[in-house]
């Protein structure tokens, strides 16, 4: 594909932007007032371009082309008038673009100078007046060798951006006519003329007709014509057309017509140069920088992840005694289902009531009501505090929707404490400080480069030739280095496991395996003579004597329903629960299976736990264009060309 080095800056600058804004504030939160509208906000209502090919004594091809433009410009003073951008040179090989006149409504003349840099003539428009509403250009311009050789093709092409890939502004109509001489036409390769639209590498095709009658041509073409050396272009001329289409935003089309070889004295592509070796060095870095600094972020975090206890997992049918679920949520790494596996575990205890209304499948359709604050202490009574605040007493209601929608400050600190609490408790170390050193030293060579290669696109040209994939690759691995790997909250890196929290974990992974058993191997499991809890109904209440004469029910399921909650296992355990469950329930246990079946409880959960994960604030804090100056092997006459693969083409923009 052909890029040129601005359009690679700009799409840099935007990678860079868009993730300092995903990092940023919002402007209404910030106090940010937007931006005064620039010269780069109007429209276009058409664009018509339309072009005279011949060829020039020799066999060389020769362009006149006249684009009509209407554009339409606010009523207040922003613009001057528009910039259009050209390219100077098309896969190396000089088009000796030269501007012939630009004339506004009726013919009228419109001042317009061009500015020069290596690959582009830009050309601008009006003068220090304002220009207001509906404004019509018309642009005319010269270019030659505009007709190349594609090996792939085995033919000479006229591979032809219209309006190009770099334009901020819409065009409500695009389109194209192309008029071949008749002695070119003489060439012409029958069923080879495409059309493609769309952004930069989109082989969107459009409509394209002819070859009609190429009709007659204006006086001042047949005249540029006979200079060319191509006297009686007009006899035998043929036409192609391409309808108007609508393009949105730096989206182009492109026209692709096969000439037989030899038709035109058309120069083949070169290859890109053979760039020196410390050109590489840049590209070369950022995509270490980021696709190393990502695989390095995932393997530690895969090591820092491990269970450093290496005992057998052994099937458990019972809660850890004496620990907290807090604590077993941090070690299973799912801080974000503790609350909703708490308020499961109290609501079992009968410290809290669930009750529900409506269809039972929305957060808004539950209530949580606390009965009781006796005897609560350690992470039951925070739990409290989080939910119903530290002064409520029995009878105090949350709305668990409006509490899903605006989570208070207390529950959102009380999950923030989570990793404390794990590393007080001794379950959790610190992060290796050669780790921390590691992402500190990755993070500042990534946003080095990152800015590097923004300031300095210009003045290298492997930069601006590699393919638009790669490009965009090697911009994004840079930005990425700096920003996403060591800066965004779902990368952050876990503290390892202490031998303590293994063993803990592998409590944990017993349970698991209890829960995942068939029945019958689950009732195995728990009924041994040593181990078994029997109750004379499905569920004892917190505090009767199990084992009491005549029980023969195990009373396992509603004590491991917190345990399936932290598992995601919620679902299939409920199944369990409600096949060994007397026929009729208590209200507010159906209540409780409906808020935990429905996910209201763990999407509520999982809210406040994002609010928890995101880093507490310590405080506030011209138009370029793409196209034809690179270097491009592939044509696009045989069906397989692409939007903006072709010569011509540019930008436009306001000023």
């Amino acid at each position: 594909m052909r890029l040129n080095r601005g359009r690679l800056a700009r799409r840099a600058s935007a990678l860079a932007l868009e993730f300092v804004l995903a990092l940023a504030p919002p402007a209404a939160a910030s106090g940010i007032v937007p931006a005064p509208a620039d010269v780069q906000n109007f429209t276009y209502d058409s664009f018509d371009a339309e072009y005279w090919l011949v060829r020039a004594p020799g066999g060389a091809s020769a362009l006149y082309t006249t684009e009509t433009i209407v554009a339409r410009f606010p009523d207040f003073d922003q613009n001057r008038g528009i910039v259009r951008t050209l390219p100077r040179s098309d896969s190396g090989i000089d088009l000796q673009t030269q501007v012939m006149d630009v004339r506004g409504e009726g013919g009228a003349p419109i001042p317009w100078w061009t500015e020069l840099d290596e690959d582009w003539l830009y050309i601008l428009t009006g003068d220090d007046s304002f220009v207001h509403g509906r404004q019509r250009y018309v642009i005319s311009y010269t270019m030659r060798d505009v007709v190349l050789r594609y090996d792939d093709t085995d033919a000479d092409e006229f591979y032809w951006d219209t309006v190009g890939t770099d334009h901020p502004q819409p065009f409500d109509a695009a389109g194209a006519h192309v008029r071949i001489a008749g002695d070119a036409a003489d060439g012409l390769l029958a069923g080879r003329a495409f059309c493609y639209q769309g952004p930069a590498g989109s082989s969107d095709p459009c409509t394209i007709t002819g070859p009609t009658d190429g009709g007659e041509w204006p006086a001042h073409v047949t005249a540029w014509a006979g200079s060319q050396g191509a006297s009686d272009a007009a006899s035998d001329a043929v036409e192609f057309t391409v309808p108007p289409v609508r393009l949105g935003p730096d989206e182009n089309v492109t026209v692709a017509i096969g000439f037989e070889q030899g038709t035109f004295a058309a120069p083949s592509p070169p290859p890109p140069p053979p760039y020196p070796w410390w050109q590489w060095i840049l590209p070369g870095a950022a995509l270490l920088a980021g696709v190393g600094g990502l695989v390095f972020v995932f393997v530690v975090r895969r090591v820092l992840r491990r269970n450093p206890d290496r005992s057998p997992v052994i099937v458990q049918y019972t809660p850890p005694e004496d620990e907290s679920l807090l604590l077993s949520a941090d070690v299973l790494g799912v801080p974000e289902r503790a609350l909703a596996a708490q308020v499961v575990d109290l609501a079992v205890r009968d410290v809290i009531e669930i009750r529900a209304s409506g269809d039972r499948d929305r957060p808004d359709d539950f209530d949580l009501v606390l009965r009781t604050r006796d005897g609560l202490a350690g992470d039951d009574r925070r739990v409290v505090q989080a939910l119903f605040g530290t002064k409520s007493g029995p009878g105090a209601k949350v709305d668990l929707g409006k509490f899903t929608a605006k989570p208070p400050n207390r529950a959102v600190t009380y999950l923030r404490g989570i990793g404390e609490l794990t590393r007080r408790r001794g379950y959790r170390g610190r992060i290796p400080a050669w780790v921390e050193n590691v992402r500190l030293a990755a993070m500042v060579c990534g946003t080095t480069l990152a800015f590097v290669l923004l300031f300095f696109v210009g003045e290298i040209p492997v930069l601006a030739d590699l393919p638009d994939g790669l490009g965009t690759l090697v911009y994004g691995a840079a930005v990425a280095s700096g920003f996403v790997a060591f800066m965004v909250p779902g990368l952050k890196l876990p503290a390892p496991l202490t031998l303590a929290g293994g063993r803990h974990r592998t409590y944990l992974e017993g349970i698991r395996e209890y829960l995942e058993l068939a029945e019958e191997e689950r009732l195995r499991a728990a009924q041994t003579p040593q181990t078994a809890d029997l109750v004379s109904a499905g569920r004892r209440p917190y505090g009767e004597v199990p084992n009491a004469p005549g029980a023969d029910v195990v009373n396992l399921y509603e004590r491991l329903l917190p345990y399936a909650v932290l598992f995601g296992m919620q679902r299939e355990w409920l199944d369990v629960i409600r096949a060994a469950a007397s026929a009729e329930l208590p209200a507010a246990r159906v209540s409780l299976f409906d808020v935990v079946g429905s996910n209201s409880l763990t999407d509520a959960s999982r809210s406040i736990g994002r609010l928890a994960a995101t880093p507490v604030s310590r405080g506030s804090s011209g138009s370029s264009s793409s196209s034809s100056s690179g270097w491009s092997s592939s044509g696009g006459s045989s069906g397989g060309g692409f939007s903006g693969g072709g010569g011509g083409g540019g930008g436009f923009g306001g000023r």
